[in-house]
């Protein structure tokens, strides 16, 4: 039988508290850009007439999964 053991600080100091939220700050701005980036390349997708999505090999109904392919399974 196995018996694992971890052991953790119960509180860290306050500047490792703010340092966390610094860092949970950061990340939720980083997001929110990333998701700005691909919100601003689906309008332009759709601003573009058939011919010109079909010069780019991508179909009116795909744009979505064309933006977003990286983040889908």
């Amino acid at each position: 039988m196995a018996d694992i053991s971890v052991s953790a600080p119960l509180s860290h100091g306050f500047f490792h508290r703010i340092a966390d939220a610094l860092l949970a700050v950061g990340k939720a701005m980083m997001a929110m850009s990333a998701a700005n980036e691909r919100i601003r390349k689906v309008e332009l997708l759709n601003a573009m007439s058939d011919e010109e999505l079909a010069t780019r090999g991508i179909r009116r109904e795909d744009i979505a999964r064309h933006v977003f392919a990286d983040c889908m399974i």
